[in-house]
């Protein structure tokens, strides 16, 4: 299969330069400039594949194209890229415009007039790679048929849902703890760490510590899972999931595609009950992916940066994509504390998502404490995250320093995590691995909550919220939310993680087992986490499996209405 891939990629990138070549023979400006531009994005494109091991895939382009073209978003491309094959396209191109300009080696060629049908029977013959998606090793015909599944290719889903109907609102709130009707409600801290690898907290450094040992020593002091996902593999989804206690879009974003569906989001509920709601970020645009729009119109009174707050000191912590977590933090108080001196009767619930750990991790000499001189990402990542360790240290002091916050829940969890090279993936764009969707969590409350690790069992964002309404003892009459308490006894249900690019990969997880249906290829993997953790050795035709993957088939159906209920705005009435 792949001698006939890299076969039909000669073909695609001879047809494509004879194009060129035919269009273009009236003018050799033109004829070097198509060329040249054609090159260039051959050698990115390599770029790209070199780097990742996969094709670029239009949907990440389209999905991301409001914020691709700020300075931090283009330094992430530039991370993404290996440069060997854009130093040869660009030799390339210079030998080609000498050459061209002074021995004409292309434009003296001429093809006989008319011209057109020859244009016509080529093009042909190249839309029928790109609509009938043949496989080729050629990076820009990949592109090309990925822009195609895009726009022509629609996904459909086995299921559907009448106009008017609500199948997701209930009455039924399963807790722990019972509704706090004295409503002396516990102040509620939620910090989404960017980019949040599960890796993190289990890596030592050579002298035998803990890349993080601030949140090692508070995991002592409270609830962490084992098996706790991402729900898909960026920030605005991960913040959706964890608001709603809905899973997000296979597709699209629903930050910015479905900015005003209707839902009863975990801030609203807060709100309604009394609290003050926050949604504080260290990113410095607030527009970006719609952030603040969607944010304020679903349940967060404040959305707020550390650049409203910032102070002379806090420049050197200010890089990147944004603020440093400890500028974030203090910024965070300072506000608290002026909204206590307006009225000091009101619970807080503060959302705090942190940047500093946001590819490219581009730490500033002075503030490295673990690689002064990072030779690869993984090192670049333990410079930030060994940062955002210390801030959380931070963050518990100026917590304790108020006895206006001494009732609070604190949960430390991710946006998503980032894959450090595990199966050869080094982008959260790609792949189904456990590497790009575990994250750490942990909450902290010892007035009501142990210290303990819950194992074998699977959480995801979409547990958050029903957690802390249960914890907090918020009453709720009724609810759309997807997820459920961690603290209540386990009920048999999965996670799903949804993996929207490079193929689309939707995973269903009931441990010890996860169910990978790759949309494009249609094909289906599964793993056994317990006896295979690194996942290498697919199982799904062992016949000791096949009732859970029937079951699992059968969970999939669920994720298809969560679409459709997104699509067709039936979350909440």
């Amino acid at each position: 299969m792949e001698i006939v891939a890299i076969i039909l990629s000669f073909i695609t990138v001879f047809l494509v330069l004879q194009l060129i070549h035919i269009l273009s023979q009236r003018s050799r400006l033109l004829l070097m400039i198509l060329s040249s531009i054609y090159v260039f994005f051959y050698g990115v494109g390599a770029g790209y594949l070199f780097y990742s091991c996969y094709p670029f895939d239009f949907r990440v382009w389209v999905d991301n194209f409001s914020g691709s073209f700020s300075w931090e978003a283009l330094g992430v491309m530039a991370q993404s890229l290996q440069y060997d094959p854009i130093i040869y396209a660009l030799v390339i191109i210079i030998v080609f415009i000498v050459l061209e300009a002074k021995k004409r080696i292309l434009s003296r060629v001429a093809h006989p007039k008319p011209i057109w049908p020859k244009v016509i029977g080529l093009g042909v013959i190249y839309a029928i790679f790109l609509g009938t998606l043949f496989p080729t090793s050629d990076v820009m015909t990949s592109f090309f048929q990925s822009a195609v599944r895009y726009f022509f290719h629609k996904s459909t889903y086995p299921v559907s849902c009448p106009t008017g109907q609500y199948p997701y609102v209930s009455k039924r709130f399963d807790r722990k703890f019972p509704i706090n009707t004295n409503k002396n409600y516990p102040n509620v801290f939620i910090i989404v760490i960017e980019s949040f690898s599960n890796k993190a907290i289990e890596t030592k450094l050579l002298s035998g510590q803990f890349l993080m040992p601030v949140f090692h020593e508070l995991s002592k002091k409270g609830l962490s899972v084992d098996y706790f996902y991402a729900n898909s593999i960026n920030t605005p989804k991960g913040h959706f999931a964890i608001m709603s206690s809905v899973y997000p879009s296979i597709g699209l974003k629903v930050f910015s595609d479905y900015p005003d569906i209707k839902i009863y989001s975990l801030p609203q509920i807060l709100q309604d009950v009394g609290y003050e709601t926050i949604f504080f970020q260290a990113h410095l645009n607030k527009k970006f992916d719609n952030t603040g729009y969607f944010v304020t119109h679903h349940g967060f009174q404040y959305h707020k940066t550390p650049a409203e707050f910032e102070k002379c000191e806090d420049i050197p912590y200010k890089w990147d994509w944004g603020y440093e977590d400890r500028v974030l933090y203090r910024a965070f108080f300072e506000f608290l504390d002026q909204e206590h001196l307006k009225n000091s009767t009101h619970p807080y619930f503060g959302m705090l998502a942190t940047i500093s750990t946001h590819v490219p991790c581009a730490v500033p000499e002075a503030r490295r404490k673990v690689f002064k001189k990072p030779t690869s990402f993984v090192e670049r990542y333990s410079n930030a995250i060994f940062l955002t360790d210390e801030a959380l240290g931070d963050f518990f002091k100026e917590l304790q320093k108020r006895p206006y916050l001494k009732d609070s829940i604190v949960v430390i969890t991710g946006d998503h995590p980032y894959p450090f090279g595990d199966h050869v993936i080094k982008s959260s764009e790609l792949g189904f691995y456990e590497e790009s969707f575990r994250l750490p969590f942990l909450l902290v409350y010892p007035k009501k909550i142990p210290s303990m690790t819950i194992k074998n069992v699977v959480y995801s964002q979409v547990d958050i919220a029903p957690t802390v309404i249960d914890l907090a003892g918020i009453p709720l009459n009724k609810h759309h939310m997807q997820g459920q308490s961690i603290l209540v006894p386990y009920q048999d249900r999965p996670a799903f993680l949804i993996q929207p690019y490079n193929g689309k990969h939707l995973a269903v997880v009931r441990f010890p087992l996860k169910y990978v249906f790759s949309v494009q290829k249609n094909q289906e993997i599964l793993f056994n986490l317990l006896i295979d953790p690194k996942e290498t050795k697919n199982v799904i035709s062992d016949p000791i499996y096949q009732n859970q993957i029937k079951q699992c088939r059968k969970d999939l159906q669920g994720l298809y209405l969560n679409q459709v209920l997104i699509e067709q705005n039936q979350i909440w009435p």
